[in-house]
């Protein structure tokens, strides 16, 4: 099927077709013609080619994510299908690239796939923007550094932290730890939770959190958590990384005959079903993953129709849910 088939069946002109099904701003069609042309193409299962379309207009439609070697999983993963579901709704293909080498040539990466757009989620240097400059590549910066360039998230990692300390604080304690994982790929987040948590402690006028960075073997495990539960400094509320690692916490402390929150209290990230189905329930910090994906495709959208980018709206993106396993401190 052309599109001479769907301008035949809805008794109107190509050239209608073309302005309808792409959209074509600053054209006047009566809003019948436009239902009759979206009901002939539906009719004849007809779909614009994306490669007629970039012919026609000289762009792919491609948008390129730069990302670190993060682990691409949990909300994260969530949020790159959201962003792709929100692309695809504005005809934009959205395709990833993780840098496994601090050397790489990035140029190679979007010489081969020529974006429209390049989506930084990890750091570009000032070469990596002159290039894409050079291409007529738009950029936009989602949590990577790139100077000169505004941060689109609206999701800001050191909230986080902050939101969970609130929660412990708010209860009553007093002595707070952060657990985070030893791998680095996961220190990008990670020091931005914990600096979160410590200015919230430093807010409330407590001590400093008690940091672990977890072996998770189980000896190892038991081993480290006990020295955070006992002594002087003994802590009465951990701040985990994530779900993940708030319910291997508490795993460990069921082997130890320990049970939050009445010897501990513990608070993950992410709001994952296992962590609402445990027990004790997990209390945790959830973000707005929908919310995020959509201001960011606005974002690209934008830049990609020449537009400057909109303000990063102000929502309830990061939200406190407070469960069984945090309660007041025993003492």
């Amino acid at each position: 099927m052309t599109s001479a088939d769907v301008a035949r069946v809805a008794g109107v002109s190509r050239t209608t077709v073309s302005f309808v099904l792409n959209d074509t701003k600053n054209q006047s069609i009566a809003p019948a013609t436009r239902r009759a042309v979206f009901d002939a193409a539906e009719e004849l299962g007809y779909t614009p080619s994306p490669e007629a379309r970039a012919l026609r207009s000289g762009r792919s439609g491609i948008v390129l994510g730069i990302l670190p070697d993060w682990p691409i999983g949990g909300a994260f993963g969530m949020f790159l299908s959201n962003l792709t579901h929100e692309l695809s709704s504005k005809g934009m293909t959205f395709l990833t690239h993780q840098i496994q080498d601090a050397d790489a040539d990035l140029a190679s990466v979007w010489g081969a796939l020529t974006p429209d757009i390049v989506l930084a989620m990890g750091d570009l240097t000032s070469s990596d923007v002159s290039a894409l400059r050079a291409r007529g590549v738009g950029i936009v910066r989602w949590l990577g550094s790139v100077e000169g360039y505004p941060d689109s998230a609206v999701i800001s990692q050191h909230e986080v932290g902050v939101t969970q300390a609130r929660i412990l604080l708010d209860q009553g304690h007093k002595r707070l730890a952060y657990v985070q994982p030893a791998e680095s790929y996961y220190q990008w987040f990670s020091d931005r939770r914990l600096a979160g948590v410590a200015a919230e402690c430093a807010a409330a006028r407590v001590p400093r959190p008690r940091v672990m960075v977890g072996d998770f073997k189980a000896d190892s495990l038991e081993e480290s958590l006990s020295a955070l539960l006992h002594g002087p400094s003994a802590v009465t509320g951990i701040c985990a990384y994530n779900d993940e690692v708030a319910l291997l916490l508490l795993t460990t402390m069921r082997r130890l005959n320990l049970v939050a929150p009445t010897d501990v209290s513990v608070v993950g990230v992410d709001n994952s079903e296992l962590g609402a189905a445990w027990e004790p329930a997990l209390s945790t910090v959830e973000f707005a993953l929908t919310d995020e994906a959509e201001h960011v495709a606005n974002q690209i959208r934008r830049v990609a129709s020449g537009r400057p980018l909109g303000r990063s709206k102000k929502t309830d993106a990061i939200i406190a849910i407070v469960r069984d396993s945090t309660g007041a401190p025993r003492n």
